[in-house]
């Protein structure tokens, strides 16, 4: 302890000016010495200085004690900055990335982001530069805050907000704890994106909390954990989250006894098992203004967006559900974009557009307790269960049976001049609410549309659109047709119109033109092409109503080429068939997996195929060369493509002769060789007492004279010219069995009558000898044998020996008599 010094009588005071937070838990003491040499000292003091402003740059700077820009903490010592941190402290970061543990900073902290580093105040920050990213280094929690319920020893209640402001947040893939927990805490969060982290991106319990322009997006699991707090959500969005995780009741909140309050926010793409976006259970309410619901995937079936089974008043107003889907596995699923159990919700002024679910309520499906749904666009929903179902009471709804009319550049589908659903929801702001979903008056003049969005321009004429054409795709050559129904003014009447395709800048009529041709029949307008040209792709088509000028339908025609799959039997292995390189070897690939719409282009070879039959309308070509990209580039003469049966096993009797004849001729130039398999290869075939080589027409054959020896032999034929091989066979296997002996006795009684042996032999000749193929040997025992009307007919090969004694192989034809006489 140094000494500061002063003499004389009088009062003696120490002043610290402006402290600097380096100064906490510096000691002080006052010391007298009495002239007599006498020492005494006062009670010692300690300084609490905590710090009102902390400033942190990536790589610090000065004395790197926070105490200026000048004097910024390196971003090393982020952590014991927020640590540092004391209620009412402003903690500036700046632009950059810093790694961060898990910290507990005081509530009532402020902790704010998005500097360049030479900021005098919080408003001269820029938003969207100078990004803070803290990027966690941690499974367990970055950020926890808790309040004065959760430390009740704290000496001074925290009656200001903590605040995290202009802050990316980005959290570990695998992590086991919610990466910002919020306990028994009033937090405002504005302007601060959570990303990437897993399971949960922030956990509330009790406190209150709100979210202003926040991003929470990439979440494995929930969002948002919210357990009997007051949350609320401003502009802010939730997008894919709850996709990675496999147990997320929902991919954006999940609220258990909570209030939840929604305004001016967007929920895009979030997964969960309960709901896509939203579930709220065990009391608390949830009240949802001006949001947007799209493409939200509740994967346990009950709630594509949202499944509300708070028992508190709940409410939904003025917000857009559109392609949210409630599906299981079991491909079932009920309340497409919302899902209601055990409460009572008022639904008002919502467009519920292109939701899904298989079971019940493509839109809105109330499982128990009561819903009403107020001046709603219902839409082109799905589901075998309706669009709206359960216990719903409805009022002032549009569920057709003509189209909205939305204004086509619309991504929140607004209302186009000519919709048919304006200036029909009354003038309750008590129902309708003050503001539409982009906030604009909802009320324009003096009666609300129906829809979460109020159109506000000039009105055209409404018209009543029962049938729209839909953009079409199709293959070349395919027949394509469009058709419309429609009535301007009122729905009875009926509006015709002009079809036109758009011819450079203009727009021209289309009947007559290139095949087109259009009909009316009770009142639907059809154009239609028995089959369209290649041309034609992209053609821009539109249905002009002529009594209402500026209003025309428009569509697109998108024609495909035909498929191509490629043959080139010369290729080494069969690929995909898509390319040439990737070519199938055989034209029976092709034709599985061809269709009406397929061309198949096959280079030039032989294929040793048969029984090849195209689906109806399959085309087949040849003559390529095998890298040809334009049929005009083929030639049929220098790529001829020969098809044939191919060589097959076969199976003969001892004695018996069999041919293998190749699937294709020789052609020009081409010689023939036959090989047979000796130890691991092939070797060229020369004629022998049992083979013999000719040639039949330019065929060039093998007959094998069928001889025990020669079983299993395999035996395939080469086709060359010059040196160069230019096919090669599927290898033939050859089977040479034994011949049958077939045993005949007229006087045998009670044996099966198959001939396998005397016991069994057979007693008619004439049956034995129809039963036994050619080239069988016939033991037959001494007796008479008469035959049929026919007589014997003894196949090639066959041999017949009598004189047998029955039921022996004892043989003296003098003995023992064998006499065969005609039927006569």
């Amino acid at each position: 302890m140094s000494d500061a010094y002063t003499t004389g009588n009088g009062t003696a005071t120490l002043t610290l000016t402006n402290p600097p937070h380096t100064w906490n838990g510096s000691i002080y003491r006052l010391r007298l010495v009495n002239t007599d040499g006498l020492t005494t000292y006062s009670e010692n003091r300690t300084l609490v200085c905590l710090p009102s402003y902390l400033y942190v740059k990536q790589t610090g700077s000065g004395t790197k004690d926070g105490t200026s820009w000048a004097n910024a903490m390196p971003s090393t010592d982020l952590q014991h900055a927020m640590h540092l941190a004391a209620p009412y402290t402003q903690v500036w970061i700046a632009g950059g990335t810093y790694p961060l543990a898990s910290t507990v900073p005081a509530s009532g902290s402020e902790i704010y982001g998005g500097f360049a580093g030479t900021e005098t105040s919080l408003s001269q920050r820029v938003k969207g530069t100078n990004e803070t990213r803290m990027v966690s280094t941690t499974l367990q929690r970055m950020i926890t805050f808790y309040g004065t319920a959760s430390y009740p020893a704290t000496p001074v209640p925290i009656e200001i907000p903590t605040v995290l402001d202009r802050l990316t947040l980005v959290g570990l893939s695998y992590g086991s704890a919610a990466l910002v927990r919020l306990q028994d805490a009033d937090v405002r969060m504005s302007d601060v994106e959570v990303k990437d982290s897993y399971p949960v991106s922030i956990s509330i319990g009790r406190g209150t909390v709100e979210l202003s322009g926040c991003t929470v997006s990439g979440g494995g699991d929930v969002a948002v954990d919210a357990r009997d707090a007051a949350v609320t959500i401003r502009k802010s969005t939730f997008s894919s989250n709850g996709n990675r995780g496999a147990g997320a009741l929902a991919g954006a909140i999940y609220s258990s006894g909570s209030t939840i309050s929604i305004e001016d926010s967007s929920f895009a793409q979030n997964r969960g098992l309960v709901a896509g976006a939203i579930y709220t259970r065990d009391g608390g309410s949830v009240e949802i203004r001006r949001s947007r619901f799209l493409e939200n995937t509740g994967s346990g079936g009950s709630g594509g967006a949202l499944s509300i089974r708070s028992t508190g008043p709940s409410k939904i107003s003025n917000s857009l559900f559109t392609g949210n889907v409630s599906t299981m596995v079991s491909n079932q699923g009920s309340g497409g974009a919302i899902n209601a159990r055990n409460c009572s919700i008022e639904l008002s002024q919502l467009t519920l557009v292109g939701n899904r679910a298989p079971t019940y309520g493509g839109a809105v499906h109330v499982e128990s307790g009561s819903a009403t749904l107020v001046n709603s666009i219902v839409s082109a929903n799905v589901s075998n269960g309706g669009w709206l179902s359960g216990n719903i009471s409805q009022s002032g709804n549009f569920e057709g049976p003509y189209d909205p009319l939305f204004d086509a550049g619309s991504a929140d589908l607004a209302l186009s001049s000519h919709s048919p659903l304006r200036d029909l929801g009354g003038n309750s702001a008590a129902v309708s609410g003050a503001t539409d979903l982009s906030g604009s008056n909802r009320f324009f003049g003096g009666v609300a549309d129906l829809g979460a969005s109020e159109f506000s321009g000039t009105a055209g004429e409404k018209v009543y659109l029962f049938e729209r054409p839909t953009d079409k795709e199709v293959f070349v050559e395919r027949p394509v047709s469009f058709s419309i129904r429609a009535a301007a003014g009122n729905p009875s009447s009926g509006t015709p119109v002009v079809w036109q395709f758009r011819d450079g800048s203009t727009w021209k009529p289309l009947a007559g033109v290139d095949g087109w041709t259009t009909t009316l029949t009770n009142g639907t307008s059809t154009l239609a092409n028995p089959g369209v040209t290649q041309v034609m792709n992209g053609l821009q088509i539109r249905a002009h109503f002529s009594a209402v000028p500026d209003l025309s339908i428009p569509v697109k025609l998108t024609v495909k080429p035909r498929l191509i799959l490629y043959v080139d039997g010369s290729l080494a292995a069969s690929g995909n068939g898509k390319t040439w390189p990737t070519a199938f070897i055989t034209i029976r690939e092709a034709l599985a997996i061809a269709t009406l719409d397929t061309d198949i282009w096959v280079a030039g070879g032989d294929y040793a195929e048969a029984d090849l039959v195209p689906p109806a309308g399959a085309r087949i070509f040849i003559g390529f060369a095998g890298g040809e990209s334009d049929l005009a580039q083929r030639d049929p003469v220098a790529n001829p493509v020969r098809i044939g049966a191919p060589i097959s096993d076969r199976t003969i009797i001892e004695g018996d002769t069999t041919v293998l004849v190749p699937p294709l001729p020789l052609a020009a130039g081409q010689t023939a060789r036959w090989q047979v398999k000796r130890g691991a290869g092939m070797v060229d075939l020369s004629a022998d007492a049992n083979h013999a080589l000719n040639e039949v027409r330019g065929i060039p054959g093998l007959a094998i004279l069928g001889s025990t020896a020669l079983s299993g032999q395999v035996y395939q034929v080469v086709y060359t010219t010059g040196a160069v091989v230019d096919y090669v066979s599927l290898p033939a296997v050859i089977t040479v069995i034994p011949r049958p002996v077939v045993y005949v006795d007229a006087a045998v009684t009670g044996g099966a009558d198959n001939g396998s042996n005397w016991a069994n032999a057979f007693s008619d000749l004439s049956a034995a000898l129809a039963a036994y193929p050619a080239f069988s040997d016939f033991k037959i025992a001494a007796g008479t044998y008469r035959a049929g009307s026919g007589g014997f007919v003894i196949r090639r090969g066959t041999v017949l020996r009598g004189g047998y004694l029955a039921g022996s192989e004892t043989r003296d034809p003098v003995v023992h008599r064998t006499l065969l006489t005609s039927a006569n």
